[in-house]
Order: C-alpha cells, then structure tokens, then sequence
C-alpha cells in the first residue's frame, strides 16, 4: 500500500480488448486498496475480472442522463436520475462476476460496482463540469468509500515537508 489510501483509474481512448491495450500490473485490483476507474478505467476494470466489453453501432458523446442505484455508495445521497458527460464507443457487455450495474444509460452499463471488494467503476467522467454531480460522487468515493478526511491543504503540506527536513537533518545545515 505504500502510504496510499486508494487507486483512481482513468485512460483514453482505446479498448481494453485490443491487442496493444495498455499494460498494468494486476495488483493494482487485489492491492486491497479502494478503486474507482473512469471511463477506460472501468472497462479496465471489467475486462480483468473477466467480464466483457464490446463495441456498440452507437457511441454516446455528451452530456446524458443516466440512472443511477442510489444505495450504491458512489452515489449516496444523489437522485436516480444523473446528467453526466459521456464520450465512448466500447461499453461493458457482461459484467464480470461479483459486480452489479450500479448505473444505466439506456439500454447501455454506465457504472459497475463490488461493495465488497470497494471496487467501482463509471464509464462518464464525474471530474468534469458537464456532470453536474460528480464532484459529489468524487466525495463519496474518497470519504465515503474510501475515509478519507480531506485534511489536506497546501499549507498542511508545507508544515509536513519542513517538519520531515528537520527530522532528517537534524542540527545540521540545509542549502
């Protein structure tokens, strides 16, 4: 764990099913440490725990309302309904053993989720404006799922950094 509290996944473009798909290390989701994986993250995600991801005739490219299970922590505290921004072409077919859908646009998976395992992933982006709850949703992964506290600020980080010299210094001099 190395200090870490949690993994946030997220990626581009391409497919998880591609031969040139990009390489990770599979720790990442037995670390024991929370996930969340956007967009290319979850179909990521998927595809590890052998579930499948497929390309669809339609390709979902803006802001969309989807549904969402609001007993699924990620979105605690939220109505069903989510406007969020979605831009993508592969979407999860068959979710993988041990995950439910935790949101649905359409007829189409927008979300997966094992409460168990504190592992979840969203194919919209909830860091960007265009859905309108995500910094919400972002909360409730890092402080809900996650507990964390949100302590930090630039000034904390200044203090910790100052602190840590003068423990490894000691009495001596710094240029």
């Amino acid at each position: 764990r190395d200090g870490y509290s949690a993994l946030i996944i997220s990626g581009g473009p391409g497919t998880a099913n591609a031969p040139d798909a990009p390489a990770y290390d599979p720790a990442l989701f037995s670390c024991g440490l929370p996930v969340l994986g956007i967009c290319y993250g979850m179909q990521m995600l998927n595809h590890h725990f052998k579930g499948t991801v497929e390309k669809k005739g339609q390709r979902e490219d803006g802001q969309e309302e989807i549904d969402v299970v609001t007993s699924c922590p990620l979105f605690a505290g939220l109505d069903s309904k989510q406007k969020v921004l979605l831009t993508h072409g592969d979407t999860v077919e068959e979710v993988a053993s041990g995950f439910s859908t935790i949101a649905k646009s359409g007829a189409l998976c927008a979300g997966i989720g094992c409460d168990k395992r504190k592992l979840y992933g969203v194919q919209f982006h909830p860091e960007v404006d265009l859905s309108v709850n995500g910094m919400a949703m972002l909360r409730n992964f890092l402080f809900g799922v996650c507990g964390l506290q949100g302590l930090f600020t630039p000034a904390s980080r200044e203090d910790q950094c100052v602190q840590q010299i003068r423990e490894r210094v000691g009495k001596s001099k710094v240029l």
